[in-house]
Protein backbone atom coordinates (compact mmCIF):
# COMPACT_ATOMS: atom_id res chain seq x y z
CA UNK A 1 0.00 0.00 0.00
CA UNK A 2 2.68 2.54 1.18
CA UNK A 3 4.52 1.17 -2.40
CA UNK A 4 2.03 2.02 -4.37
CA UNK A 5 0.79 5.50 -2.45
CA UNK A 6 5.02 6.98 -2.79
CA UNK A 7 4.62 5.94 -6.73
CA UNK A 8 1.23 7.73 -7.24
CA UNK A 9 3.03 10.52 -4.74
CA UNK A 10 5.79 10.66 -7.88
CA UNK A 11 3.82 9.90 -10.71
CA UNK A 12 1.79 13.66 -9.83
CA UNK A 13 5.18 15.02 -9.15
CA UNK A 14 6.64 14.16 -12.62
CA UNK A 15 2.91 15.44 -14.00
CA UNK A 16 3.70 18.63 -12.40
CA UNK A 17 7.45 18.93 -14.08
CA UNK A 18 5.80 18.42 -16.82
CA UNK A 19 3.44 20.66 -17.12
CA UNK A 20 6.00 23.49 -15.97
CA UNK A 21 8.26 22.45 -18.23
CA UNK A 22 5.59 22.77 -21.44
CA UNK A 23 4.91 26.20 -19.59
CA UNK A 24 8.52 27.46 -19.84
CA UNK A 25 8.99 25.87 -23.58
CA UNK A 26 6.26 27.56 -24.69
CA UNK A 27 6.66 30.41 -23.18
CA UNK A 28 10.31 30.58 -24.17
CA UNK A 29 9.11 29.73 -27.94
CA UNK A 30 6.76 32.84 -27.99
CA UNK A 31 10.14 35.30 -26.77
CA UNK A 32 12.51 33.85 -29.04
CA UNK A 33 9.08 34.99 -31.97
CA UNK A 34 8.64 38.29 -30.39
CA UNK A 35 12.38 38.88 -30.66
CA UNK A 36 12.94 37.85 -33.81
CA UNK A 37 15.23 35.44 -33.76
CA UNK A 38 16.38 33.39 -37.12
CA UNK A 39 19.28 31.56 -36.04
CA UNK A 40 19.56 28.87 -35.74
CA UNK A 41 16.00 28.46 -36.88
CA UNK A 42 13.48 31.08 -38.34
CA UNK A 43 11.11 31.50 -35.41
CA UNK A 44 9.09 34.11 -36.86
CA UNK A 45 7.43 31.50 -39.94
CA UNK A 46 5.20 30.78 -36.33
CA UNK A 47 3.68 34.14 -35.98
CA UNK A 48 0.37 33.31 -37.76
CA UNK A 49 -2.95 35.11 -37.64
CA UNK A 50 -6.35 34.53 -38.90
CA UNK A 51 -6.15 37.06 -41.53
CA UNK A 52 -2.84 34.97 -42.50
CA UNK A 53 -4.78 32.35 -42.77
CA UNK A 54 -7.67 33.67 -45.41
CA UNK A 55 -5.26 35.60 -47.46
CA UNK A 56 -3.03 32.32 -48.09
CA UNK A 57 -6.33 30.67 -49.14
CA UNK A 58 -5.52 32.62 -51.84
CA UNK A 59 -9.16 33.47 -52.91
CA UNK A 60 -9.65 36.17 -50.30
CA UNK A 61 -8.74 39.91 -51.30
CA UNK A 62 -7.86 42.42 -48.46
CA UNK A 63 -10.25 44.01 -46.61
CA UNK A 64 -10.77 46.34 -43.64
CA UNK A 65 -12.70 43.27 -42.11
CA UNK A 66 -10.40 40.55 -42.29
CA UNK A 67 -7.12 42.94 -41.62
CA UNK A 68 -9.08 43.48 -38.04
CA UNK A 69 -7.73 40.05 -37.56
CA UNK A 70 -4.21 40.25 -38.39
CA UNK A 71 -3.26 40.75 -34.52
CA UNK A 72 -4.99 37.83 -33.40
CA UNK A 73 -1.93 35.10 -32.49
CA UNK A 74 -3.41 31.84 -33.28
CA UNK A 75 0.33 30.56 -31.77
CA UNK A 76 -0.81 32.20 -28.61
CA UNK A 77 -4.33 30.87 -28.80
CA UNK A 78 -3.29 27.63 -29.26
CA UNK A 79 0.08 26.89 -27.19
CA UNK A 80 -1.39 29.25 -24.48
CA UNK A 81 -5.07 28.32 -24.41
CA UNK A 82 -6.50 25.80 -26.68
CA UNK A 83 -3.56 22.91 -25.89
CA UNK A 84 -3.40 23.36 -21.97
CA UNK A 85 -7.29 22.99 -21.58
CA UNK A 86 -7.18 19.97 -23.37
CA UNK A 87 -4.35 18.27 -22.25
CA UNK A 88 -4.40 19.73 -18.55
CA UNK A 89 -8.30 19.97 -17.52
CA UNK A 90 -7.98 17.28 -15.34
CA UNK A 91 -5.29 19.75 -13.51
CA UNK A 92 -7.95 23.19 -14.00
CA UNK A 93 -10.10 23.66 -11.18
CA UNK A 94 -13.23 25.72 -11.82
CA UNK A 95 -13.22 26.94 -8.63
CA UNK A 96 -10.93 29.45 -9.38
CA UNK A 97 -12.87 30.61 -11.81
CA UNK A 98 -16.12 31.63 -9.80
CA UNK A 99 -16.98 35.18 -9.23
CA UNK A 100 -19.97 33.80 -6.69
CA UNK A 101 -16.59 33.44 -4.28
CA UNK A 102 -15.87 37.09 -4.41
CA UNK A 103 -16.59 39.89 -1.59
CA UNK A 104 -17.51 43.39 -1.68
CA UNK A 105 -13.68 43.38 -0.13
CA UNK A 106 -12.39 41.57 -3.23
CA UNK A 107 -14.00 43.62 -5.46
CA UNK A 108 -12.60 47.01 -3.77
CA UNK A 109 -9.31 45.82 -3.79
CA UNK A 110 -10.04 44.90 -7.61
CA UNK A 111 -11.19 48.60 -8.62
CA UNK A 112 -7.96 50.22 -6.65
CA UNK A 113 -5.42 47.80 -7.94
CA UNK A 114 -6.88 48.19 -11.27
CA UNK A 115 -6.79 52.03 -10.93
CA UNK A 116 -3.30 52.22 -9.68
CA UNK A 117 -2.37 50.35 -12.94
CA UNK A 118 -3.90 52.47 -15.03
CA UNK A 119 -2.63 55.74 -13.49
CA UNK A 120 0.63 53.52 -14.05
CA UNK A 121 0.73 53.62 -17.61
CA UNK A 122 1.32 57.20 -17.24
CA UNK A 123 4.70 56.57 -17.30
CA UNK A 124 5.18 56.03 -20.77
CA UNK A 125 4.79 60.04 -20.94
CA UNK A 126 7.70 60.13 -18.57
CA UNK A 127 9.99 57.49 -19.32
CA UNK A 128 12.25 57.43 -23.04
CA UNK A 129 12.42 54.05 -23.72
CA UNK A 130 8.69 53.66 -23.48
CA UNK A 131 7.33 56.91 -25.38
CA UNK A 132 9.43 55.66 -27.86
CA UNK A 133 8.21 51.99 -27.84
CA UNK A 134 4.54 53.16 -27.52
CA UNK A 135 3.55 55.70 -29.78
CA UNK A 136 0.91 57.67 -29.78
CA UNK A 137 -1.75 57.28 -32.36
CA UNK A 138 -4.63 60.62 -31.74
CA UNK A 139 -3.53 61.78 -34.91
CA UNK A 140 -5.34 58.48 -36.99
CA UNK A 141 -8.47 59.65 -38.96
CA UNK A 142 -10.83 57.86 -37.14
CA UNK A 143 -11.60 54.90 -39.62
CA UNK A 144 -8.00 53.82 -39.12
CA UNK A 145 -8.37 54.05 -35.01
CA UNK A 146 -11.10 52.00 -35.21
CA UNK A 147 -9.42 49.46 -37.20
CA UNK A 148 -6.59 49.92 -34.42
CA UNK A 149 -8.56 49.04 -31.71
CA UNK A 150 -10.66 46.01 -32.94
CA UNK A 151 -7.13 44.83 -33.95
CA UNK A 152 -6.02 44.74 -30.55
CA UNK A 153 -9.00 43.63 -29.12
CA UNK A 154 -8.79 40.27 -30.99
CA UNK A 155 -5.00 40.66 -29.72
CA UNK A 156 -6.02 40.56 -26.54
CA UNK A 157 -9.06 37.78 -26.86
CA UNK A 158 -6.00 35.73 -28.70
CA UNK A 159 -3.29 35.78 -25.53
CA UNK A 160 -4.66 37.12 -22.28
CA UNK A 161 -7.09 34.43 -21.14
CA UNK A 162 -3.69 31.65 -22.20
CA UNK A 163 -1.58 33.96 -20.41
CA UNK A 164 -3.47 33.77 -17.38
CA UNK A 165 -4.69 30.09 -17.37
CA UNK A 166 -0.71 29.25 -18.15
CA UNK A 167 0.53 31.38 -15.21
CA UNK A 168 -1.46 32.36 -12.55
CA UNK A 169 -3.59 29.27 -12.87
CA UNK A 170 -1.19 26.03 -14.26
CA UNK A 171 2.12 27.45 -13.09
CA UNK A 172 1.26 28.58 -9.75
CA UNK A 173 -0.69 25.08 -8.82
CA UNK A 174 2.08 23.32 -10.22
CA UNK A 175 4.89 24.96 -8.68
CA UNK A 176 2.77 24.87 -5.35
CA UNK A 177 2.84 21.39 -5.69
CA UNK A 178 6.53 20.77 -6.09
CA UNK A 179 7.43 23.63 -3.33
CA UNK A 180 4.17 24.74 -1.18
CA UNK A 181 5.76 27.24 0.77
CA UNK A 182 7.95 29.11 -1.99
CA UNK A 183 6.31 27.93 -5.44
CA UNK A 184 4.51 30.48 -6.71
CA UNK A 185 7.48 32.85 -6.68
CA UNK A 186 8.59 31.27 -9.86
CA UNK A 187 5.47 32.61 -11.33
CA UNK A 188 6.39 36.71 -11.58
CA UNK A 189 10.04 35.03 -12.31
CA UNK A 190 8.83 33.47 -15.43
CA UNK A 191 6.84 36.84 -16.44
CA UNK A 192 8.95 39.23 -15.89
CA UNK A 193 11.95 37.33 -17.99
CA UNK A 194 9.27 36.62 -20.91
CA UNK A 195 9.23 40.55 -20.46
CA UNK A 196 12.69 41.52 -21.10
CA UNK A 197 11.87 41.28 -24.87
CA UNK A 198 10.08 44.86 -23.79
CA UNK A 199 11.64 48.12 -22.32
CA UNK A 200 13.31 47.51 -18.95
CA UNK A 201 10.62 49.85 -17.38
CA UNK A 202 7.77 47.66 -18.46
CA UNK A 203 9.28 44.49 -17.13
CA UNK A 204 9.98 45.91 -13.73
CA UNK A 205 6.52 47.06 -13.92
CA UNK A 206 5.19 43.49 -14.93
CA UNK A 207 7.26 42.08 -11.94
CA UNK A 208 5.46 44.19 -8.97
CA UNK A 209 2.05 43.52 -10.90
CA UNK A 210 2.85 39.58 -10.89
CA UNK A 211 4.52 39.62 -7.17
CA UNK A 212 1.01 41.02 -6.46
CA UNK A 213 -1.50 39.51 -8.27
CA UNK A 214 0.17 35.99 -8.07
CA UNK A 215 -0.07 36.52 -4.22
CA UNK A 216 -3.46 37.74 -4.13
CA UNK A 217 -4.57 34.87 -6.50
CA UNK A 218 -2.55 32.26 -4.10
CA UNK A 219 -4.43 32.93 -0.89
CA UNK A 220 -7.81 33.63 -2.39
CA UNK A 221 -7.52 31.29 -4.90
CA UNK A 222 -9.41 32.73 -7.70
CA UNK A 223 -8.12 33.92 -10.70
CA UNK A 224 -10.89 36.16 -11.68
CA UNK A 225 -9.32 39.59 -9.98
CA UNK A 226 -6.14 39.35 -11.30
CA UNK A 227 -7.45 38.44 -14.85
CA UNK A 228 -9.72 41.52 -14.40
CA UNK A 229 -7.04 43.92 -13.37
CA UNK A 230 -4.73 42.36 -16.52
CA UNK A 231 -7.71 43.08 -18.57
CA UNK A 232 -8.14 46.88 -17.44
CA UNK A 233 -4.37 47.81 -17.68
CA UNK A 234 -4.19 46.28 -21.65
CA UNK A 235 -8.04 48.55 -22.07
CA UNK A 236 -6.61 51.43 -20.27
CA UNK A 237 -3.16 51.40 -22.61
CA UNK A 238 -5.23 50.73 -25.90
CA UNK A 239 -7.16 54.18 -24.85
CA UNK A 240 -4.27 55.72 -23.88
CA UNK A 241 -2.26 55.22 -27.51
CA UNK A 242 -5.54 56.53 -29.73
CA UNK A 243 -6.03 59.85 -27.42
CA UNK A 244 -1.99 60.79 -27.12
Amino acid sequence: MKKAESNKGHSLKFFSAFIIGYIIFVLTLDFLISMEVEIPLNFTVLRISISDVFYKMGNVRYSAHFNCLSHFDILKFLTWFMIPLLLFQKRIDLKWLSIAKLGKPDLCILMVFSAVCILSLGMIFILPSLRNYYSGLGALPKEAKIIFFLQQVFWIISWLPGWELLNRHLLLKESEALYPDKGWLLVPAVETLYHLSKPIPEAVGMFIFSILATFYTKKRRNNIPAFMCHLAIEIGLITLLLIV
